[in-house]
């Protein structure tokens, strides 16, 4: 399949055209016991008869809350077992009692079969004979570690928070989050004025890693590179010497830098820098890579003033939607700020459809629980006007929605 990278109105950027591998949904963990349509006649309820009993008098009916109940079961279920590995302990090909699998996973017996049970009901798990078990094509999902990751991510980050909703928006009222400092995530972990970064180091058990681990499973289908056209900033190179040609703002290890420089190798690493907090920069330091060593890091914040004045380039990656408009705008300013007449500010982020898939309004939901928010073209361009910048160009990725916006000084 051919992906269109989209530019409009770029100064800088150009149309590309690149293959891609076809992706396919995965099926989703509950699908499977959602009843059949509604009766004829009926709006409201389903009804579905009992295996064991089709007189209607043993008629189940099963309604929308019902199904709520056995997705939130079923769910619950799955998380809690990844915490044992009891997927991985089950044969791929095969089954395996209950009770060896009780002693190889460390649970007890009969709650495992009370489990296991339900996920056989939900076929999730099926029976292959009394207190037997064995995977189906649905289970067999949770074989690969990043759909684990994912789960587990949803389960800690976005159910446990969405519990507290209705306290959170009762004390700080019913409007958007308006600080990273005050959200349904710090409020769900008992820490209601501390930031998703402040309140990781905090949180019972390994969710921690769990939230690390899947966000760098999704590193991969954030592209770097590949639909802008950093070109142009490697012909500024003979312009300035002396002149800082790309800041990557809160650049983490530097994984995004190292991208843009071996797309553009005439880019020299000494002249670009990687800022970030401690913990980042010396993880980069640690790093063991033949361009990432050769960069400046400085130790920064974003929402403290830019030390690099007069950059060409400053460069925001997977940042600004992680805050809410206020924050998002201070960090803009600070770049602003910093900027040289000709100056442009790369902002890297998902920009929101202003008719979204189910995907997106999902994931910019969850974003709600820490601060964050997805935004339309148009709320870009309201952010970048609102910190002293107008959007020059918009270069996109078909296949992920990934953008790179180009902000320049007004």
């Amino acid at each position: 399949m051919t992906t269109v990278a989209l530019v409009e109105g770029s100064r800088h950027a150009a149309p590309l055209h690149f293959d891609t591998e076809q992706f396919h949904e995965a099926e989703s963990t509950t699908s499977a016991i959602i009843p059949p349509s509604p009766p004829k006649g009926s709006q409201y309820e389903e009804s579905i008869n009992s295996p064991a009993e089709k007189s209607q008098e043993k008629e189940l009916v099963v309604t929308p809350i019902h199904t709520y109940l056995y997705n939130m079961i079923e769910i619950g279920i799955v998380r809690t077992l990844f915490d044992r590995h009891v997927f991985d302990a089950i044969p791929v090909d095969g089954d395996i009692s209950i009770g060896d699998l009780a002693v190889k996973t460390g649970v007890e017996v009969t709650l495992l079969k009370r489990f296991i049970q339900f996920l056989t009901l939900a076929k999730c798990l099926a029976s292959t004979a009394v207190d037997r078990v064995a995977h189906t094509q649905k289970s067999r999902v949770f074989l690969y570690p990043e759909a684990v990751n994912f789960l587990s991510l949803d389960v800690d980050f976005f159910m446990g928070p969405a519990t507290r909703w209705s306290d959170y928006f009762e004390a700080n009222g019913w409007k958007e989050p308006e600080s990273s400092k005050r959200t349904p995530l710090g409020l769900c972990y008992n820490h209601p004025e501390t930031s998703i970064y402040d309140v990781m180091p905090l949180l019972p058990g390994k969710r921690a890693a769990v939230f690390n681990a899947a966000m760098a499973d999704t590193l991969n289908e954030m592209k770097v590179v590949g639909y802008y056209d950093f070109s142009w900033i490697a012909k500024q190179v003979e312009n300035d010497p002396k002149r800082t040609l790309i800041v990557d703002v809160g650049g983490g290890k530097g994984q995004a830098l190292k991208a843009i420089i071996q797309e553009n190798p005439t880019i020299p690493p000494q002249r670009c820098v990687l800022q970030d907090q401690a913990t980042a920069i010396n993880e980069a330091i640690s790093e063991d890579d033949a361009i990432i060593k050769d960069i400046p890091k400085i130790i920064s914040s974003f929402f403290e003033p830019q030390l690099i004045k007069g950059s060409l380039v400053y460069h925001i990656r997977r940042i600004l939607n992680d805050y809410p408009d206020k924050e998002a705008r201070a960090i803009l300013q600070q770049c602003r700020d910093a900027c040289a007449d000709d100056s442009t500010v790369l902002v890297s982020e998902q920009v929101l459809p202003d008719a979204p898939s189910l995907d997106l309004a999902a994931m910019d939901i969850f974003m709600m629980n820490y601060g964050g928010k997805r935004r339309t073209r148009a709320m870009f361009a309201e952010l970048a006007s609102s910190a002293g910048f107008k959007v020059a160009g918009i270069a996109t990725d078909n296949l992920s929605g990934q953008a790179i916006i180009e902000m320049v000084p007004i």
